[in-house]
This record gives structure tokens, sequence and C-alpha cells, in this order.
């Protein structure tokens, strides 16, 4: 883009009678799209609440690990 080329990004209108064309922006397509990215969005989520969960479960273990040990410095060897 910096170079100084002509690029070219397309006509909007073109992007939009082919989509209205090929049914893209139907009502039921839409709310499908929409149903779709909510339930995507969910499972991102679920899998990000799980990783923090892991996380503190591991993080609580070496803690009480490391209070319990007699030696905490040979927990490192």
């Amino acid at each position: 883009m910096l170079t100084g080329q002509n690029h070219h990004f397309g006509n909007p209108l073109v992007t939009w009678s082919s989509s209205l064309c090929s049914a893209h922006l139907h009502p039921d397509a839409i709310l499908h799209k929409e149903q779709q990215i909510r339930a995507d969005n969910k499972a991102y989520h679920a899998l990000l609440n799980n990783y923090h969960s892991d996380i503190t479960e591991t993080l609580t273990r070496w803690r009480d690990k490391w209070l319990t040990c007699d030696n905490p410095k040979s927990l490192f060897r």
C-alpha cells in the first residue's frame, strides 16, 4: 500500500447486489449466521473458563505442595 501502487478494493454495490441475489441477505440466513456467532462465542468462553480453572487448580496444588514441604529448595532440584 505504501509503494504508491493503485489498489482496487472493489465496488460495495456489486458485493451487496451479488449477496442479495445469492440469498446471503435473506433474513433466515442472517438469523442463522447470528446464531452461529453466538454459539461460537459461547464455546470460546467455555474453553477460556476451563483454561483459567485448570491454571488456578495447578497453582493451588503448587502452593499446597510448597507449604507442606519441609525443605522448599528441594522442590527445584
